[in-house]
């Protein structure tokens, strides 16, 4: 490794790489960088998954990195460092149709109305009302744990009903004295968890066959510690060099309306929003 390389401002490949090698399936490439040691922390990670600006080695996106080494030069300014890719030890597929499968975390954020808070009470937008002339104190205690619109107790029906903060009181009708509405929002800033699934292929049919699943309830394999059920949406399949890239996002929720969705790898079980 030359000493001259003092002035790199970004790792560089060294010339005669990158290096394919192995039979069909089993491909490793090499590549051997020249950077400073300030540098060093821009090389990819163990796992990383293989990128070239050469169209014709983007075939192999779905190697991933598995040896790295790196040594310092003479001066100990500048260091070089080989990189092996190699397939994944947990790929599925065979011979020269491996299957490589990432996961990306997001979330979608949104506003949902105040009764689909997981916490609803009645009193937040609703104020109880009572009809004139009548007496009667609605507990405080039975007002704080309200979560529905039934339940107002017999001897009080008729004489009392909750009534939105946003309607105006009727007439012959008054709100309950220390009972009024206790929230001015009608919505509240909640969100999902997104996953999305990447899969890489030199098979296209493989990648295919998946999309049987779209639009079903199906749980990805890496749900990042997200609880209750996913909803798998569209997939989408663009092709890179001689590699096909199948992408499809599941959305989690902590309910789904089964009558839209049926059941799990029913295939287009349903065309409907998740809701």
């Amino acid at each position: 490794m030359s000493e001259r390389m003092y002035g790199l401002e970004q790792p560089t490949i060294a010339a005669g790489y990158p290096e394919l090698s192995g039979e069909l399936g089993s491909e490793t490439i090499t590549e051997v960088w020249n950077c400073r040691k300030e540098h060093l922390g821009d090389l990819p990670g163990l796992g990383a998954v293989y990128q070239s600006d050469i169209e014709y080695f983007n075939a192999y996106a779905w190697l991933v990195l598995k040896d790295r080494r790196i040594r310092p030069g003479r001066s100990g300014e500048v260091f070089e460092a080989t990189l092996t890719y190699a397939p994944p030890s947990d790929y599925t597929g065979s011979g020269s149709d491996p299957v490589y499968t990432t996961w990306e975390y997001d979330s979608l954020e949104f506003d949902a109305p105040l009764e689909q808070h997981w916490n609803y009470h009645t009193k937040w937008n609703n104020h109880l009302i009572r009809i004139d002339g009548a007496t009667e104190v609605v507990s405080l205690e039975w007002w704080n744990e309200q979560k529905g619109y039934d339940g107002i107790p017999v001897a009080y029906q008729g004489k009392f009903r909750w009534l939105s903060r946003d309607s105006d009181v009727p007439e012959g009708w008054h709100i309950h004295p220390e009972r009024a509405a206790t929230k001015r929002a009608s919505s509240f800033t909640t969100g999902v968890a997104v996953i999305t699934e990447t899969k890489r292929s030199r098979s296209k049919n493989t990648l295919i066959a998946n999309i049987a699943d779209d639009f079903t309830i199906q749980t990805p394999s890496e749900t990042f510690g997200a609880d209750g059920v996913f909803l798998r949406g569209g997939s989408k399949m663009r092709k890179e060099g001689d590699v096909w890239v199948q992408t499809v996002s599941y959305r989690n929720s902590r309910v789904i309306d089964t009558d839209l969705y049926g059941g799990s790898g029913t295939g287009g079980g349903g065309n409907g929003l998740w809701t």
